[in-house]
């Protein structure tokens, strides 16, 4: 049964307009099915709001949502005593009138079917935080300059801030808020959601002692200084600041990004250890380097402003954390011998690395970041174009077409890939042909390569991979990226 309501609520949703959130129908729908379904495996989602997402919410349907947050922010359920209107008997209203989160439209009436605006919704999320989380900061949040700023009510312009800085709602257009537009049950819904995760990972580890130990080993790594430390909205995910000074284009990359990977390669794995990120302007390349505690992700940029090249390396370094799920022992001292391939993984992470700059030009407007520039989807193309075409396919066909080669000369290959990444970059744009052919979900079975890793070849066995494999013809087509042995 549960299957089934999750099966229709996805339909639903592949039919639907984001009106709002984005303009295009076909890009919104991938990424809106998504958190659907994560607010669903949640427990975020209720009957009321489920029979029509394409609707505008109502007053009634919104405080059963945020009733929901706040039971599953709090690990409490909340008092339902009491009558406090005329006009309605539904209990999750009167939970939400006692916990202080919202209000009646007169001391006797509620207006349960009347609509609710976006600036209301802020006002009620930022209402049910404080009362789930102890300690919550609510002034944690820069004064955005909105376009239409003098629409938001004097009441509402906190929460507002707060919630568009914490990436809760989204502009519907350039540095514009839009707070007196209604939503539809599913932007609701995947608003709830977001606010959901950001509180879940926030206090995850929000303690001293736990903080201390994130800085000093960027400190010991980095040889500096983080003075700031904040999380990146998901289980086990922070970053790093020498500023001390959020990046808000770090968050808003990320967070675009991250559904995506966890749709592929599922969200247990994308969480699956404590990571952080931090970015280094002197850094000649990016890396992903385990500890025992905790993996670093270091980006190389002389701006996080470049998105495009954020995109492109934090995509590619997310990759090789999803691997790590397989290595959970892994550190500095042991990686190296732990039987890892670095020719089919570079592979791997440089074919996502460009799948993601595609799959972000083409859902652009989901990103947060789009409110400040909302064009920026052709930037992304254009820096998918240039690295794809970097790709010398008559100096360095596809090897596992040509002769083949003796394991000594793979094992050459093998450790000079870091150094002569332009050998493989013909297999690189191959796997991400065949990565954009396949639905997203079939691209996780990638992560299946090290069940079948040679160790005394140092490559992995793909015969037996194909064997075994739920879907034999992609895994059969991800095996002519490695050369054939004589």
């Amino acid at each position: 049964m549960r299957k089934f309501i999750l099966s229709i609520l996805i339909l639903s949703i592949i039919f639907l307009t984001c009106s709002g959130l984005c303009s295009s129908a076909a890009a919104q729908s991938r990424w809106a099915v998504n958190e659907i379904e994560l607010a669903f495996e949640s427990g975020l989602i209720t009957n009321n709001t489920a029979k029509n997402l394409a609707s505008r919410i109502t007053r009634e349907q919104f405080c059963e949502l945020v009733v929901k947050l706040y039971e599953k922010l709090s690990g409490t359920t909340a008092n339902a005593n009491g009558s406090a209107f005329k006009d309605t008997d539904n209990p999750e209203i009167t939970k939400a009138y006692n916990l202080g989160i919202v209000s009646g439209v007169s001391p006797e009436e509620f207006a349960p079917r009347a609509f609710i605006t976006r600036q209301e919704i802020c006002v009620m999320i930022v209402r049910t935080i404080d009362k789930s989380i102890i300690g919550a900061d609510l002034n944690n949040y820069r004064v955005n300059h909105f376009v239409d700023g003098n629409k938001v009510s004097p009441w509402a312009s906190a929460a507002v801030n707060y919630a568009f800085d914490h990436g809760f709602i989204i502009g519907v257009a350039a540095n514009t808020i839009a707070p007196l537009d209604y939503c539809t049950c599913e932007q609701a819904i995947i608003i709830i959601y977001r606010v959901f995760e950001s509180c879940i990972s926030e206090t995850s580890i929000n303690n001293e002692s736990d903080s201390a130990f994130i800085s000093q080993r960027y400190n010991t790594v980095n040889e500096g200084n983080a003075s700031g430390i904040f999380s990146l909205g998901k289980h086990n995910w922070y970053y790093a600041t020498s500023s001390g000074e959020r990046d808000i284009y770090i968050e808003g990359v990320f967070s675009a990004m991250f559904q995506e990977f966890a749709r592929i390669f599922g969200y247990d794995t994308m969480t699956h250890k404590l990571i952080m990120v931090y970015n280094s302007t002197e850094a000649a390349y990016p890396m992903t380097a385990p500890y025992n505690e905790l993996i670093l992700i270091r980006l190389s940029q002389e701006k996080t402003s470049y998105w495009a090249q954020m995109i492109f390396q934090l995509s590619h370094e997310m990759t090789h954390y999803a691997y790590f799920s397989f290595f959970p022992e892994a550190n500095q001292d042991n990686f190296e011998s732990l039987g890892k391939t670095r020719w089919n993984e570079e592979i791997v992470c440089e074919a996502m690395a460009l799948y993601m700059l595609k799959y972000m030009s083409e859902n652009w407007c989901s990103c947060v970041l789009s409110s400040i520039n909302t064009s920026f989807d052709a930037s992304i193309r254009r820096y998918l174009e240039n690295e794809y075409s970097k790709a010398d396919t008559s100096a360095y066909p596809l090897k596992s077409v040509g002769d083949t080669i003796t394991i000594n000369e793979f094992h050459r290959r093998f450790n000079e890939t870091a150094s002569e990444r332009y050998e493989h970059a013909t297999e690189r744009n191959y796997l991400f042909n065949l990565f954009v052919s396949v639905d997203s979900s079939t691209i996780g079975e990638i992560l299946s390569m090290y069940r079948y890793f040679n160790s005394e070849f140092n490559c992995i066995d793909y015969d037996l991979w194909i064997a075994n494999a739920t879907n034999t013809d992609f895994i059969e087509k991800v095996s002519a990226i490695q050369p054939r042995f004589r």
